[in-house]
């Protein structure tokens, strides 16, 4: 049995900035991270289809990036490894998708064990 928590931020076409709204996920998987400080996290970053393959992985790259810092400005990431993923435009994915579903870094925590340094 495992546990873990994920957050999705979707941010806005051909940024790699986070807005205000992201905050409150931010601060739930930094939230986590503290308590389960061996763990893998997985932060990648994904684009729309506007633009070439070639930028919009360097965007990608930036998007996970910039998760990854503001994530460290919070405390973590704490974890014992720490993968930043940059995908580019997701596979399968019509040159029409411009959407924001596609324009997102998410964030994978997976702890090893079950310490927890509690409240």
């Amino acid at each position: 049995v495992g546990i873990g928590v994920g957050a999705a931020l979707e941010l806005v076409a051909g940024s790699a900035a986070l807005g205000d709204n992201d905050q409150a996920a931010l601060d739930e998987v930094a939230g986590f991270m503290s308590q389960y400080p061996i763990a893998t996290v997985v932060i990648t970053g994904y684009a729309d289809t506007q633009g070439s393959l070639e930028a919009n992985r360097a965007l990608a790259q930036r998007r996970a990036h910039a998760v990854a810092q503001a994530l460290r400005g919070l405390g973590g990431p704490l974890a014992g490894s720490v993968a930043v993923v940059a995908m580019g435009e997701p596979e399968g994915a019509a040159d029409s998708e411009a959407n924001s579903e596609n324009r997102r870094v998410e964030v994978l925590v997976a702890p090893y064990g079950t310490y927890n340094k509690g409240p």
